[in-house]
C-alpha cells in the first residue's frame, strides 16, 4: 500500500567474508519477497564506498589498485550473473564521491565506479544500470581538499559513455558531519533543477531523523540529527518534501533509503519503523502520498 518499489542491498562485505566465498542467502530472500510481492527490484549498491560494506580483507589491495579492482570486478560479475531477470534496475556504485575509507585517489573511484557500470553491463546489458552520488550539494569538501565537486564527478561518468539510465542522489537531511544540510524546499528544489541540467534521469534516496537522541543501532552514531527531532517533524518533512519531489519531471523515483531502527542501520533514528517495531507517522504519510498521486 505504500511503496511500488524496494531496493535490496548486495553488502560485499557480508556476502563474501573471505575471499572467493559467497554467501547470497540474504539477497535471495530479499529479491524473492519483491518478486512474489510484484515489487520493483533495485539491486544494490553492489559496491558501496563504506567500511561497512566493504569486507576486511580487501584492505590488505589498498595500495594496489588494480588488484582492488580485480577483486570489485569479480563480485560485481557474479552478482549480476545471479540476479539477472530478477533485478530491474542496477545500482552499481554507492557514495562513490564522499571521502572513504579507502585510501582511494578521486581518479581512481571515478575509474572504479566505471568499471562496475561495464561489469554489470557486460553480464546484464538490457537492465538499467545507475550511480548514486552522496552529499549532492558537496558540504564534505569543506571537510577535506579535493578537486571534484559531486556534478563534476556524475558528468564525468555520464560523459564516458557507459550506457548509463540515470544517477541517484543520497540526500540525508540534517544530519551532520557526512550527511546534507537541512535547506528549505526552495533550495531543493534549485539545486535540482541544477541537476537536471545534466540531462539524465534522476533517483532520489532520501530520509530524515525522528529523534535527536543517540542511536544505539547507528553506524555513523555520530553523524548528529538536528536538534529537536521527533517523529512529527519528520512526518512534516515527508508531507512538504514528497510532493516536491513528485512534481519533478525528471525525477523517476523516490526510496526512503532507511526501513527499520530496530536493525543496525547507517543514520540515527531515520527509519520508518521504531526501536520497539512501531510504524511512525511518517509511514502512514507515504501511504497517503502514494494513494492520492502514484495510482
Amino acid at each position: 500500500q505504500t511503496f511500488s518499489a524496494a531496493c535490496a542491498p548486495m553488502v560485499w562485505r557480508d556476502i563474501e567474508t573471505t575471499e572467493g566465498s559467497y554467501s547470497w542467502d540474504t539477497p535471495d530472500q530479499l529479491i524473492g519477497w519483491c518478486r512474489k510481492n510484484r515489487l520493483m527490484v533495485l539491486g544494490g549498491p553492489v559496491i558501496q564506498m563504506d567500511r561497512y560494506c566493504l569486507p576486511d580483507w580487501i584492505y590488505l589491495c589498498e595500495e594496489d589498485f588494480e588488484a582492488l579492482a580485480a577483486f570489485a570486478e569479480e563480485f560485481v560479475q557474479t552478482a549480476a550473473a545471479r540476479y539477472r531477470g530478477q533485478v530491474d534496475m542496477w545500482i552499481a556504485a554507492g557514495r562513490i564521491n564522499t571521502p572513504a575509507i579507502l585510501s582511494l585517489s578521486e581518479e581512481e573511484k571515478v575509474q572504479l565506479a566505471a568499471r562496475m557500470v561495464q561489469c554489470i553491463h557486460s553480464v546484464d546489458p538490457q537492465t538499467p544500470v545507475v550511480i548514486c552520488i552522496d552529499q549532492p550539494w558537496g558540504e564534505y569538501l569543506a571537510q577535506r581538499e579535493l578537486d571534484f565537486p559531486p556534478l563534476h564527478v556524475a558528468d564525468s561518468l555520464l560523459r564516458a559513455g557507459l550506457g548509463l539510465r540515470g544517477l541517484m542522489l543520497e540526500i540525508n537531511i540534517g544530519y551532520q558531519p557526512g550527511g546534507t544540510f537541512s535547506r528549505d524546499l526552495l533550495e531543493i528544489s534549485r539545486h535540482l533543477d541544477y541537476w537536471a541540467m545534466l540531462g539524465a534521469p534522476l533517483y532520489i534516496s532520501v530520509c530524515a531523523p525522528s529523534s535527536d537522541q543517540p542511536d544505539p543501532l547507528a553506524h555513523y552514531a555520530n553523524r548528529r540529527p538536528p536538534p529537536g527531532s521527533t517523529p512529527k517533524t519528520q512526518q512534516l518533512w515527508i508531507s512538504r518534501l514528497m510532493p516536491l519531489l513528485l512534481a519533478k519531471p525528471y525525477i523517476q523515483g523516490v526510496l526512503w533509503n532507511h526501513l527499520r531502527d530496530f536493525l543496525p542501520h547507517d543514520y540515527p533514528h531515520a527509519g520508518l519503523v521504531d526501536l520497539r517495531r512501531s510504524p511512525k507517522p511518517a509511514l502512514r504519510t507515504l501511504a497517503t502520498l502514494k494513494q492520492a498521486f502514484l495510482k
